[in-house]
């Protein structure tokens, strides 16, 4: 085999492996925010619901904000919902952690 060849081969055969990916945790934590909220023990089960009522707390500001700005009536679509979760989701997630 060729050097060329074979230091290819090693590199694809290290890159094949699964790959590592960020857990959505709490303090560091083995806590999954994303959990229901009965799993794990007190601690886990107090930042799940913190989170919960954050999120629900951040998207109806963000709704109440978005109705005072509009002059028109709009249905909220499937789009702004998704939208105006995940803004809340990473606002959250930051303090959360911290």
């Amino acid at each position: 085999m060729k050097p060329t060849l074979a230091c290819t081969a090693l590199l694809l055969a290290c890159l094949s492996g699964p790959a590592l990916t960020e857990t959505a945790t709490a303090s560091g934590e083995s806590c999954n925010l994303t959990g229901h909220p009965s799993e794990g023990d007190s601690a886990c089960k107090a930042t799940r619901l913190a989170y919960r009522q954050a999120v629900s707390d951040c998207m109806a500001q963000l709704e109440a904000d978005s109705k005072a700005r509009r002059t028109t009536t709009v249905s909220m679509s499937s789009h702004s919902y998704r939208a105006r979760y995940l803004l809340c989701d990473d606002e959250v997630r930051a303090t959360v952690g911290k």
